[in-house]
């Protein structure tokens, strides 16, 4: 039995767990900061490592470590959400692009950054307003 994200996450060595909906797993999945960010670049087409990572932090305020963009990458390969492919060259030649999985995966974060969008300013008005780095309608092709 493949190992499921709550393992990984939390150190723990189970060989089944059990989720109330199938739809906490796939929060589980993209529940790190990062990963709906990737899921997004990749939505646009395949790319290489250092053209991923500099695509990340030109959108974003705070830019993404390459340790970290390494290991979210590897996670998200785990949950079968990304596949790299990578190419007998010199130099060695990775590309990375969304599986049919990671594909739905981000018509449902389309359909949740409508959501928060239409939310953010009632909810703003109890607290300080809410801004975004990604909005909708960034997510999508042109």
């Amino acid at each position: 039995m493949r190992k499921v994200p709550i393992s990984r996450k939390w150190g723990i060595h189970v060989e089944e767990v059990r989720y109330h909906f199938g739809a906490s797993l796939v929060l589980l999945i993209i529940s790190d900061k990062w990963k709906p960010s990737i899921i997004c670049e990749l939505d646009e087409g395949a790319r290489r490592y250092n053209e991923l990572h500099k695509q990340l932090n030109q959108h974003n305020a705070h830019p993404i470590s390459q340790k970290v963009l390494t290991e979210q990458l590897r996670q998200l390969e785990e949950d079968l959400i990304v596949t790299r492919t990578s190419y007998n060259t010199v130099p060695p030649k990775g590309v990375y692009s969304l599986t049919p999985y990671g594909s739905r995966l981000h018509q449902f974060l389309v359909e949740m950054t409508k959501l928060g969008e239409e939310l953010a300013p009632h909810l703003a008005k109890a607290v300080a307003p809410i801004e975004f780095d990604y909005h909708y309608q960034e997510m999508i092709h042109h």
